[in-house]
């Protein structure tokens, strides 16, 4: 597997992403499609008022905002300045969201600060899989929660709708989405978030065609009776 640091992503491909990002909650696959998995992916993650989460990989920030009016406290984390740019434009009047350039497997937060930590539709983008995995867990306080959203490939069906999305991202102008990326089954991802030592991992399906997964974990060591958020 290709261990590339988040860093370490070409420029023409964080141009495009940049580019990208005044499109991005524009057009109709987010409005028909992104829009609704947000959803059912806040609803899976129940987030407490008051926690403190760390949104990685977060785009414009269109998660980060659904935790905020939860109640919670986020920090958004993304690679791409046209992305943060967007991200903070929209959400410019809300309290209690700030959002940070970083990378995936190198996370600018302390060891032990987030009760939560989720990433969506993100994943597949990461370089280093299990080095982002291992920083979500570092970040994490003792019985603190990840969440992780993506689509994957499990059947043919599923991969086809894929590759006709990278299609259309291309006719968008993102030539490299796709290029690079990292779809995995859901077994597969159950098996890397249970590999970088998380505990009570769930995965389930919140839509098919393409199947999109949720897969939960929490960091090990709560005290007796803690709250870990699921």
């Amino acid at each position: 597997m290709d261990q590339r640091s988040d860093a370490a992503i070409p420029l023409r491909e964080k141009g495009e992403f940049d580019d990208w990002a005044g499109r991005y909650e524009s057009g109709l696959l987010y409005n028909v499609f992104f829009r609704t998995l947000h959803r059912r992916f806040v609803r899976k993650i129940k987030p407490l008022p008051g926690a403190e989460y760390l949104d990685v990989g977060c785009g414009t920030g269109a998660v980060s905002r659904r935790l905020v009016r939860k109640g919670a406290r986020v920090t958004g984390v993304d690679y791409s300045p046209g992305m943060l740019a967007v991200a903070r434009s929209l959400s410019r009047d809300m309290e209690n969201l700030a959002y940070i350039q970083g990378s995936a497997d190198s996370l600018p937060c302390e060891e032990g600060r987030c009760d939560g930590v989720v990433t969506a539709f993100s994943f597949h983008h990461f370089p280093n899989a299990e080095g982002a995995l291992r920083e979500i867990r570092r970040v994490l306080r003792p019985g603190g929660s990840m969440f992780l959203c993506d689509a994957t490939r499990n059947g043919m069906l599923s991969r086809g709708v894929l590759r006709i999305f990278h299609y259309f991202m291309a006719r968008k102008g993102v030539h490299t989405h796709g290029e690079g990326d990292r779809y995995y089954t859901l077994g597969e991802l159950k098996g890397l978030v249970e590999q970088a030592g998380f505990s009570e991992v769930k995965a389930r399906l919140i839509c098919i065609l393409p199947w999109v997964a949720v897969v939960s974990g929490v960091r090990p060591g709560a005290t007796k009776g803690e709250d870990n958020g699921q």
